[in-house]
């Protein structure tokens, strides 16, 4: 069982991204579990298999929800774990900038 430390979590929706970003932070002494979704991320954060990861890395844009939704709906389960948005966005909402 990895050590949830070094466990970080990667929510994107495009296979190529979520791939790389994976292969980086693990050469990087981290281990990874990846998702393609928001819902299916939320639906994990639900398990009762669910241990908090040390960090989460979240595209903005996918579907179901966005990236900023999705952290806003999981921060308060786990509100030591810092959240990293990835994205090519410039603006980020106002009401979204304290979240990551």
């Amino acid at each position: 069982m990895p050590n949830n430390h070094r466990a970080i979590h990667i929510i994107e929706d495009t296979t190529f991204i979520r791939e790389l970003l994976s292969e980086i932070i693990e050469q990087s002494g981290y281990h990874t579990h990846c998702f393609k979704d928001p819902s299916e991320y939320i639906a994990h954060t639900e398990s009762p298999d669910f241990a908090t990861p040390l960090a989460v890395f979240s595209d903005v844009t996918m579907p179901y929800m966005n990236g900023y939704e999705m952290i806003s709906r999981v921060k308060p389960r786990m509100p030591t774990t810092k959240f990293v948005i990835v994205t090519g966005e410039v603006d980020i909402r106002s009401e979204y900038q304290n979240l990551a």
